[in-house]
């Protein structure tokens, strides 16, 4: 898993959703430039949530507000 002395926004994305999963995450909101980073997750770690790309500050809180 990751490095625990690295803080969570310096780990990949990858690794955001596997911590996520295993916190027992429903969905997870993860900026567009992290996109192509998604393209390693394991197919049995993106069936489990729901995962929101967003553009801007303003795009996450409106999609944040919507679930």
């Amino acid at each position: 898993m990751r490095r625990r002395d690295l803080p969570l926004a310096q780990t990949s994305a990858v690794t955001q959703v596997e911590i996520a999963v295993e916190k027992g995450a429903k969905s997870l909101l993860l900026p567009v430039s992290c996109r192509r980073q998604l393209f390693d997750l394991y197919d049995d770690m993106a069936t489990k949530l729901d995962i929101e790309i967003y553009q801007d500050g303003q795009d996450a809180l409106l999609k944040a507000l919507a679930d």
